[in-house]
């Protein structure tokens, strides 16, 4: 009895987040890129499993609106890049890119989000970090409170 209970929460659970990735919407107004000095350190792990010691890290805003009821189940995306971390500030969301060719990388691809399985839905805009060039290195609570 216990383990239907639990498949039939399972299967609700199923078709409601189904159901919400159908009709959440998202906008992105416009986005903001900013060389921040970080108030800590980060370590982390890089593609061969090194460890990487970052200072700095370039702080891309997405200002808009996103489903924040659902945030957890929200998918990021520059073209095929997967964002894997990112956060929420008043005026939408934000994510870090701690090297200048993972930036570079990203150029020129679209903005995109997707709830659970469903379709990635793609903003007008493509990702072009040169229009904020050059980098000037401000500290990560000025750059995150900025206009």
């Amino acid at each position: 009895m216990k383990r239907m209970i639990l498949l039939a929460t399972a299967m609700l659970l199923a078709t409601v987040i189904g159901a919400g990735a159908q009709t959440a919407t998202a906008t992105l107004d416009r986005y903001d890129i900013a060389l921040v000095d970080l108030d800590e350190a980060l370590v982390r792990i890089d593609a061969d499993g090194g460890q990487q010691r970052h200072t700095q890290a370039y702080l891309v805003r997405l200002h808009g609106t996103f489903p924040a009821a659902t945030a957890r189940l929200m998918e990021l995306r520059i073209g095929e890049t997967r964002i894997e971390e990112y956060g929420s500030f008043p005026g939408g969301i934000y994510f870090m890119v701690f090297t200048k060719a993972k930036l570079d990388a990203l150029s020129g691809k679209k903005i995109g989000w997707r709830l659970g399985n469903g379709i990635v839905q793609w903003f007008a805009p493509t990702f072009d970090p040169e229009r904020f060039a050059p980098f000037k290195a401000m500290p990560e609570k000025d750059a995150m409170t900025r206009e």
